[in-house]
């Protein structure tokens, strides 16, 4: 097992970090990483539907990016809050949730959401979305 995961606990990977690329045509790039990040990249494949993406707002791909990782599950359940603050959402949690429901609304009516319910006051009870993905991954 690769050490030293702590210190990307919590925090975002940028795979390529860098000032720009060549523009040769033949050009051949050799690029590291740690050996933590490789293993996640052989382990953990999620597929991003980018003619999907391209209908959404950055809530919605930031969303459909969460949710895609999450398709090993049949349904899904999880605390609005929880999910916001794992995204990087900013607003307040009731704007957020009005601008959450239209992406879902779009991203159930492209088939990658087979239903979505997002239930509580906000107050006594938390928000919590419950997706339903489809039968076969799209």
């Amino acid at each position: 097992m690769p050490r030293g995961g702590l210190e990307y606990s919590r925090k975002m990977i940028s795979l390529f970090d860098t000032r720009g690329f060549s523009k040769e045509t033949d050009a051949c790039y050799y690029v590291q990483f740690h050996p933590l990040v490789s293993q996640w990249l052989e382990n953990y494949r999620t597929y991003i539907d980018l003619v999907l993406r391209r209908k959404l707002s950055d809530l919605g791909r930031a969303l459909h990016r969460f949710l895609a990782s999450q398709r090993s599950n049949r349904t899904y359940v999880i605390e609005m809050a929880t999910m916001y603050e794992a995204i990087g959402a900013q607003e307040r949690v009731g704007k957020l949730n009005h601008h959450a429901r239209v992406q879902l609304g779009i991203m159930q009516a492209d088939g990658f959401l087979e239903a979505f319910s997002i239930t509580g006051t906000g107050r006594s009870h938390p928000f919590v979305l419950e997706v339903k993905f489809p039968e076969k991954a799209g």
